[in-house]
């Protein structure tokens, strides 16, 4: 009896822990860190993003799938030895399992929030999480395009700085559009387009399963 009332709430308990911290790292990761000009290095930058790969397998309620935890450990080696075996191609990978990874996690948010029978705090940093998510992939993808592909954008990968694929990532899916980073064949166009249609297409979706859900409550509040 007391066992099936402890696990339930262990599990409810980490879940609100790792999605709180994914969100302060991310945030770290994203709006802190640039200001700390000693410590913003790529080698500093791939160890966050090693930090949210393991978060956020808790925050999506998978930390006993085996097959989550061999694709972790699979990403974390090729980031690991991309650094310490300075390989290009293997840099290369770790930036295309990057993608895969962020995609999946995003989906995986998608679908706790849609289940959630009512709206709080934890709800709203879930739907947030994914979103920063889908962008952290988008910006591994174009930086992932910038390296096999020089020239794509107008930058050059020997120009490039590890935070500019992240960047331009979020600016386009949030379709502000400066103009200071663009595509320049049409293959980064397409993806481009697609960043933009992705994170407009995952605004509506959270907003309407949230305000859905918010609607539902009011008429049961209602009754």
């Amino acid at each position: 009896m007391l066992k099936n009332w402890i696990i339930p709430w262990i599990k409810k308990f980490q879940l609100r822990i790792s999605n709180y911290g994914l969100f302060a790292v991310i945030l770290f990761t994203l709006f802190i860190l640039p200001f700390i000009t000693n410590l913003f290095t790529s080698e500093i930058f791939d160890i966050c993003l090693v930090v949210i790969i393991t978060i956020s397998v808790y925050a999506t309620s998978e930390n006993k799938s085996i097959i989550v935890i061999f694709q972790v450990i699979i990403i974390l080696a090729v980031i690991g030895g991309s650094r310490l075996l300075n390989l290009t191609v293997l840099y290369n990978i770790s930036r295309l399992l990057l993608v895969f990874f962020f995609l999946n996690r995003v989906f995986r948010f998608i679908g706790q929030v849609s289940k959630k029978k009512d709206i709080s705090l934890l709800t709203i940093i879930e739907a947030i999480n994914g979103y920063l998510l889908l962008g952290i992939a988008f910006g591994s993808l174009i930086e992932f395009t910038l390296l096999i592909q020089t020239g794509a954008f107008n930058f050059t990968s020997a120009e490039l700085h590890f935070y500019d694929p992240f960047y331009y990532s979020f600016v386009t899916m949030s379709t502000l559009g400066y103009g200071d980073l663009l595509p320049q064949i049409p293959q980064a166009k397409a993806i481009a387009i697609f960043v933009t249609l992705c994170g407009q297409i995952y605004l509506v979706t959270i907003m309407a399963f949230l305000i859905g859900r918010l609607l539902s409550l009011g008429d049961k509040s209602d009754s």
